[in-house]
């Protein structure tokens, strides 16, 4: 059987440690260095699920995988919320 990435992704039925490593993963094959998954086994991360660099710029990333359809402000609340921790 043949399903696609985004039927697959839409249906997301592992843990947040497991979407942050696929995330994680992701950032490497698209060349981003020091890729530092900060607590994929739980815990408190403090709104920065990843740091990375490339081309000598540094990045946090945010990895969310909401299980329930949600709204664009929704994601957008919770952006703005982790990105106001740092």
């Amino acid at each position: 059987m043949n399903i696609s990435t985004t039927i697959l992704l839409s249906h997301w039925e592992k843990d947040l440690g497991d979407a942050e490593r696929l995330c994680a993963d992701l950032l490497r094959i698209e060349a981003f260095e020091d890729v530092d998954p900060q607590h994929p086994l739980g815990g408190p991360d403090g709104g920065k699920d990843i740091l990375c660099s490339k081309e000598g710029n540094s990045f946090v990333a945010a990895v969310h995988f909401p299980r329930d359809s949600i709204t664009f402000s929704a994601t957008t609340k919770k952006f703005t919320s982790d990105l106001g921790k740092h």
